[in-house]
């Protein structure tokens, strides 16, 4: 993905090798779903 659009505007994003943030997120998030890192806010339940 290299645009997203909202009402009317084009949002563009960087590259994806200089996406420092949604990297660092979705490296957080993967650390959660695993347990290497404390689920802090409760988001994960057991079904």
């Amino acid at each position: 993905i290299s645009v997203i659009s909202h009402e009317g505007t084009d949002y563009t994003l960087p590259s994806v090798a200089d996406r420092t943030f949604s990297t660092r997120v979705l490296d957080a998030l993967d650390k959660i779903k695993t347990g290497e890192l404390a689920d802090k806010f409760g988001w994960i339940q057991k079904i």
